[in-house]
């Protein structure tokens, strides 16, 4: 028996304490299990679960960010049982804008970030991101939160696809005037992107 039927023969005997963690936070040492369990498929796999109060469960395997692991999950979740109640995700998701997070004491609101994107000789895109207000001593770790915002902004897949480097830099005064842009806007950019592409 190989290490992901393994994995998920594990998952099925364990539904009950998954839901009790998922839905209560329950935790009786089944996270640790479940990890380990997970990466003795590989070991920088990653899991997380939860969902919506009255909705299915969600479980999200995701690579941390590896594309090298990419085709691991996809093959981890097309081998997911059908269970009642569960829905599965290979990498994380694209979840928007609409959040706020706090990395190293930097609060960071994609709202309020921008970015000015970058190409190098071969194609590939880069971004300068930055915000109002962000200090010379701030930029390492704004860049460092910044990689999680984009992910969390374009999906885990997305991310380590579409953009291959991050630097955070000073905002200027008139952004807009300098060719920066919202990062609300950088899905559409990245799909404007891929049709001019396509178009050449």
């Amino acid at each position: 028996m190989n290490t992901t039927i393994q994995f998920w023969s594990w998952f099925e005997r364990s539904l009950g304490r998954l839901r009790a963690l998922a839905e209560e936070g329950i935790n009786d040492g089944i996270l640790d299990e479940c990890h380990d369990q997970l990466k003795s498929i590989h070991p920088e796999l990653y899991f997380e679960i939860g969902g919506d109060p009255g909705g299915p469960l969600e479980m999200i395997v995701s690579a941390l960010g590896d594309p090298a692991l990419f085709d691991l999950v996809d093959d981890v979740i097309e081998a997911a049982p059908v269970l009642e109640g569960w829905v599965w995700m290979a990498l994380k998701p694209a979840q928007g804008i609409g959040f706020r997070t706090t990395f190293e004491g930097l609060e960071l609101d994609p709202k309020r970030m921008w970015f000015f994107p970058l190409e190098n000789k071969s194609g590939d895109l880069g971004l300068h991101v930055s915000m109002p207000d962000l200090l010379p001593a701030d930029t390492d770790r704004f860049k460092r939160g910044s990689r999680i915002v984009l992910e969390t902004v374009l999906g885990e897949r997305a991310f380590a696809e579409e953009v291959k480097m991050v630097d955070a830099v000073l905002l200027p005064d008139s952004p807009d005037e300098d060719g920066w842009i919202e990062l609300s806007s950088l899905i559409h950019y990245i799909d404007w992107r891929k049709r001019q592409a396509q178009k050449n």
